[in-house]
């Protein structure tokens, strides 16, 4: 059988801070609030097709389907003033089609899954880790991410611990990818670069043409609709790949990088944010094309549990 590859890439506030925003020339800050004292409830559906070459001449077309719910409960940082945002991933499900099969993943029972299916997505369900703010919600630091790469009973090794810390950063990153660090207004421009860990296909640089396109409504509030495309590749021609072995990957420079998020200028988060990336995924001396769409909506924003 064809070996399988799987792709896996994945409030309220006093008003007079916030209506500021509501006058289309007014700037605003688009950087995500954490109140402490509340939950985030997010969903996310990644969907990747990926082409598959195991022969001259023939191609195998491979879809893959994840959701996944991440809870991020908030609570003040003892000692200091910061905000700890303790991220866990709650749950997962999964579809892939492969050659006429379809393989089906639920994390509430791993056991039944397909092996390499069970192998890709059953590790971080129920792991956490945590991430720090200061009282201005800037990134300060991310803590705990021990607890991804093992369940407190088991030593994974440093190339696991290399990879929990790359998905924590990978995480955070991402709840800000495309945004503007300084105050921004309708019709406004920016671009940002970042490098960004992947585990198992090293530093990725992501460099970002972002517009703050207009403000909409959405669910009955105001938001702020920033637009973007880029390019996303490996920071190294040569990608390092010691200690990865035959899961050493990387990217090539024409993958492409394209979506929208649409920011709550009343409760200060992103309610919805679309990235559509066109990949070329150098593995093993293979170039496999791969197309995927993640897509975010914050749930729900609760009071947090006793």
């Amino acid at each position: 059988m064809t070996r399988l590859n799987i792709s896996i890439l994945q409030l309220a506030v006093p008003g007079a801070i916030l209506i500021a925003s509501v006058h289309a020339q007014d700037k605003a800050l688009l950087r995500p609030h954490w109140q402490a004292g509340k939950t985030y409830h997010q969903q996310t559906e990644t969907q990747t097709t990926s082409t598959l070459t195991p022969a001259p001449g023939e191609f195998i077309e491979q879809k893959l389907n994840v959701v996944q719910k991440t809870e991020i409960r908030v609570v003040p940082e003892p000692g200091t003033a910061n905000k700890r945002a303790e991220v866990k991933f709650a749950g997962m499900t999964g579809e892939m089609t492969f050659q006429g099969r379809t393989f089906k993943f639920d994390s509430a029972d791993p056991q039944s899954a397909h092996p390499l299916l069970r192998q890709a997505l059953a590790g971080t369900t129920g792991r956490s880790f945590a991430m720090i703010f200061d009282g201005e919600d800037a990134f300060v630091e991310v803590k705990g991410t021990e607890r991804l790469a093992g369940d407190g009973a088991t030593i994974t090794g440093l190339g696991a611990m290399a990879d929990a810390r790359g998905v924590a950063n990978l995480f955070r990153q991402s709840l800000e990818a495309g945004l503007s660090s300084k105050p921004v207004a309708p019709g406004d421009k920016w671009t940002t670069e970042q490098t960004i860990p992947f585990p198992q296909a090293g530093e990725m640089k992501v460099r970002l043409n972002s517009t703050y396109a207009e403000n909409v409504q959405r669910d009955g509030r105001l938001h702020a609709k920033v637009t973007f495309e880029g390019r996303i590749g490996s920071t190294d021609t040569e990608p390092d790949e010691k200690g990865r072995g035959e899961a050493a990957a990387s990217l090539s420079g024409e993958s492409t990088l394209s979506g929208q998020v649409f920011f709550d200028l009343e409760r200060r988060t992103v309610s919805l944010s679309v990235f559509l990336a066109n990949l070329t995924l150098k593995l093993q001396g293979n170039r496999i094309p791969l197309r995927q769409q993640v897509t975010t909506r914050l749930a729900s924003i609760t009071d947090n549990a006793p």
